[in-house]
């Protein structure tokens, strides 16, 4: 083993800043292999800086099954072709986008390539489902930390992913805790987010305004809101789960 690796270990550890390395993509100059007779170096990743992003990958929650994919994983068709051909531009675009369609037909695994991309770009991502995520502010009530830390997370992230909208139990509380969010959503100039729901705007504004213990929600604001931040994506076809 070459006599200064432990400093190149160190010097790898110190290079590990955000301001320096905003992508993780930092290279770092060590010899090819291990062996002392070999002179020739070449620049490999910053295993750091690669620790690092694999870090960030799992506090996003992005789910495991998705995690690896590509672009060149996903089933593309005439059905699908412009929600693909609108995800693979989503780092650039200047809104989110409302993905919907019957279950199954990959909404999920569509913004999963998008949060990932995000994340390989430098970028901080928070992916939920919205039943969880309002289990998690419930949670908050119990001293489990502050809502108010939450909603910072979710105010500050530069995407943030809004799984199975519409999913979650319709209650008072529950559409103003939405309604909370998506304006401090609206309030991010530089965050994008991204939505996927099995329902359309129009049956989601629906679905609010029938809350169970019946209060009406403000669906349509609730609705007028998601259109300001997210592009309507049609996704069509049948089931591609496995």
């Amino acid at each position: 083993m070459r006599e200064n690796y432990r400093d190149e270990l160190e010097r790898c550890r110190k290079c590990d800043n955000p301001a320096i390395c905003p992508k993780g993509l930092h290279r770092w100059e060590t010899p090819k292999c291990m062996n002392a007779q070999q002179s020739e170096w070449e620049y490999v990743p910053c295993v750091f800086a690669k620790r690092s992003l694999n870090n960030k990958f799992r506090s996003s929650r992005i789910p495991a099954r998705y995690l690896g994919k590509t672009f060149a994983d996903y089933e593309v068709d005439k059905l699908n072709q412009a929600a693909v051909e609108f995800a693979k531009t989503a780092l650039e675009s200047p809104i989110g986008a409302y993905f919907f369609g019957e279950c199954g037909t990959g909404k999920t695994f569509l913004a999963a390539l998008i949060a990932q991309e995000f994340l390989q770009n430098g970028k901080s991502v928070i992916f939920i489902k919205v039943p969880s995520l309002l289990d998690d502010i419930k949670a908050t009530f119990n001293g489990n930390g502050t809502e108010l830390d939450l909603l910072d997370e979710l105010r500050a992230a530069n995407l943030v992913v809004l799984d199975d909208f519409g999913m979650e139990k319709s209650t008072q509380w529950a559409g103003s805790e939405l309604c909370k969010i998506l304006d401090m959503r609206y309030d991010n100039p530089t965050g994008k987010t991204i939505i996927t729901s099995n329902l359309s705007p129009k049956e989601l504004a629906e679905h609010l305004n029938n809350a169970s213990d019946g209060a009406n929600l403000n669906g349509s604001r609730i609705a007028d809101r998601l259109r300001e931040i997210c592009k309507p994506v049609l996704l069509r076809g049948t089931t591609r789960r496995n």
